[in-house]
């Protein structure tokens, strides 16, 4: 693990990994937010709850490549971002 004072690069890379998760946790709590009966049923009705959880999966996506590309600069094990990205790979795959 390179120290995050080392270059600009590096620093560079902790701030992605730091800001991604910071988005990453935006995205669960919104994802988590209940919604009242009359929001549920017209965002049915709509189709949006599907287009929203579409392009939140593809944001998600990003932000996780984004953790990899930082963590292999400061030279960090990134298994288990790697992990599930294969989750949503297959989860796309079978829909």
């Amino acid at each position: 693990m390179k120290n995050i004072l080392e270059n600009e690069k590096v620093f560079e890379a902790y701030a992605t990994i730091d800001c991604c998760y910071y988005l990453l946790q935006e995205a669960q709590n919104k994802l988590s937010k209940s919604k009242s009966p009359v929001e549920i049923m017209i965002d049915k009705a709509t189709g949006y709850d599907k287009l929203e959880i579409e392009q939140m999966k593809k944001d998600v996506i990003d932000l996780l490549n984004q953790i990899i590309e930082a963590k292999k600069i400061i030279e960090v094990d990134y298994d288990n971002e790697r992990k599930i990205l294969k989750l949503f790979n297959y989860a796309r795959s079978s829909i």
